[in-house]
């Protein structure tokens, strides 16, 4: 396990190298005024609550303290623990985070409690579509897309699916992972939002239900499903489409299903805390996070930034940015009857 992990930190690092080099060119038009850089490095530290992976996180601070020598502190949580910790937090008046980044969702379930996050819009969003900008919390910085990925090994191009409708087809009975839609949250999400697909609520639940009779195998989320087709253990699955590049940079044969007109997922947003300890480093922190350099790090290891010209190093990775659409948002009684729905539905 520590040689794997070697390997894999020796990869990031490599990959990172390549990146920066190709993106030494670029720099932000749109800069920070000097007067914010010089308040920042007087604080000397910027607190930041996040989702994205340990490796990638330290590979966009170490970036940021060796530009500015500002030390980043990062805590790596669930979605639902940074909601629980600086909700928390923010009741009891002792907010120690200066930035919070994660899904959309819980960013804006976080945007309910009055007065725990402050409005901030940097340079750098004006490098982002105008569509993908949220009044409040500014550029949708990257969106985990969901598809169906399969291992090349044991199906071929010819016969992998080309669309929604083929991947319930009766000869993948048995052959499909996914994550279990009585637990898992995104995929509770993910298929009460087919209707995005199919155009209708009644043309997703007939979908479903043909899904569900091939007997998928039901895991507790999307990472055990990109584990067990990139080893072979099944041939498709329903997971996150980074994982071609995530699994593929590891020598796995992994593909995904190109070309569908519609692939759904969730974005993230960061923001910074009304009461942070330290708002020019969060303000300069956020700016650099949405700037170039932060945005091709995490499209190397296969993450779908939304910066214009950024894509990550996957073929049709431009059609699927394209094709992007948001999942849909529940109350928590609507998430409630959808999951006991699924749990019956999956369980026949």
């Amino acid at each position: 396990m520590g040689r794997k992990r070697m390997f894999d930190s020796i990869h990031l690092e490599v990959s990172l190298s390549l990146v920066f080099w190709l993106m030494g060119f670029a720099q932000c038009a749109f800069a920070q005024s000097p007067e914010l850089v010089q308040a920042a490095k007087k604080e000397g530290e910027v607190v930041v609550f996040g989702s994205l992976e340990n490796d990638v996180a330290a590979a966009i601070n170490k970036g940021f303290e060796t530009k500015y020598g500002i030390k980043v502190k990062y805590f790596r949580g669930s979605s639902t623990v940074i909601i629980d910790r600086v909700t928390t937090e923010h009741r009891a008046g002792k907010m120690s985070s200066d930035i919070i980044y994660t899904t959309s969702e819980p960013m804006k379930f976080i945007n309910k409690e009055k007065g725990l996050f402050a409005r901030y819009i940097p340079p750098s969003a004006k490098s982002y579509d105008k569509k993908l900008i949220d009044d409040f919390f500014g550029p949708n910085y990257r969106s985990v897309i969901i598809g169906f990925i399969f291992n090349k090994s044991m199906i071929t191009a010819d016969e992998a699916p080309k669309s929604y409708e083929d991947v319930v087809n009766p000869k993948w009975k048995g052959k499909i992972a996914m994550g279990n839609p009585s637990l898992h949250d995104t995929t509770i999400d993910w298929l009460s939002s087919l209707d995005r697909v199919f155009g209708s609520q009644a043309k997703a639940n007939d979908w479903i239900k043909r899904l569900a009779a091939l007997k998928p195998l039901l895991l507790d989320s999307m990472v055990p499903v990109g584990e067990r087709v990139a080893s072979g253990e099944v041939p498709l699955g329903v997971a996150y489409v980074k994982y071609v590049q995530v699994w593929g940079g590891k020598g796995a044969p992994v593909d995904y299903v190109k070309g569908l007109p519609v692939y759904l997922g969730d974005g993230n947003y960061i923001a910074m805390t009304a009461k942070a300890p330290n708002p020019n480093a969060a303000k300069l922190f956020i700016d650099n996070f949405l700037g170039a350099e932060s945005s091709a790090i995490m499209a190397s290891v296969g993450e779908f930034v939304n910066r214009q010209g950024i894509y990550p190093p996957i073929p049709g990775a431009d059609h699927v940015v394209k094709s992007f659409v948001q999942m849909n948002t529940m109350t928590v009684d609507e998430y409630n009857k959808k999951k006991e729905e699924y749990r019956q539905i999956f369980s026949r």
